[in-house]
């Protein structure tokens, strides 16, 4: 008797339950906030205003692009005008994420590529580098999420001061053994070379 009733209700059930929709658009945009640490480096952290797109691939996979726009603090002794104070960033990361479950809660991890930019006086500084990310976003309705991220990323500077790119250029040729500094004039020997070094 209890078999009966439970399939009778599994069935019935079944026969009013609506179509499957799908529950995860396969594309996002969105506004969101975070707060960023920088180690190692003069800025201490950094609230950010955050763009954010993102494009459903298929079976749980993720690509991902998002856009910070940061207000940073900076320490005493900092690259700024004052010395202290606060500096404008920017920047992007482009990766790709596995979401472990694609329900009201989903849990995901990635790796990304990570750009950034630190405008300063005079000069602008970039950093370039890879980052590992993890998360999880809590969707309260279809089009309203929360999320928790948490990222890690290598960053190595890509700037180089005018000293640094003043460098001599040396002709060679390896097979007759000749060295020189001037294009136009062939070398005796590899002298120019050993003295440059």
């Amino acid at each position: 008797m209890r078999f009966s009733i439970l399939t009778f209700a599994a069935v019935f059930g079944l026969l009013l339950a609506r179509d499957a929709q799908a529950q995860y658009s396969p594309r996002t945009f969105a506004v969101g906030a975070r707060f960023s640490g920088f180690a190692g480096s003069s800025e201490r952290w950094a609230p950010a205003l955050t763009l954010d797109g993102s494009w459903y691939i298929d079976h749980g996979f993720d690509v991902f692009l998002q856009v910070p726009l940061m207000i940073i603090q900076t320490s005493a002794g900092a690259e700024t005008p004052s010395g202290a104070g606060q500096l404008f960033g920017t920047g992007g990361h482009l990766g790709i994420r596995y979401l472990f479950l694609q329900e009201r809660v989903r849990p995901y991890a990635g790796v990304q590529l990570s750009a950034l930019v630190l405008i300063t006086k005079p000069e602008l500084h970039y950093f370039f580098g890879p980052g590992a990310m993890a998360g999880v976003d809590f969707y309260l309705t279809d089009f309203l999420s929360l999320g928790v991220r948490g990222s890690y990323d290598l960053f190595v500077e890509l700037n180089a001061t005018p000293a640094q790119l003043d460098f001599p250029i040396v002709y060679t040729v390896a097979t007759a053994g000749t060295a020189t500094l001037d294009p136009a004039a062939p070398g005796a020997d590899l002298t120019p070379l050993f003295e440059t070094i």
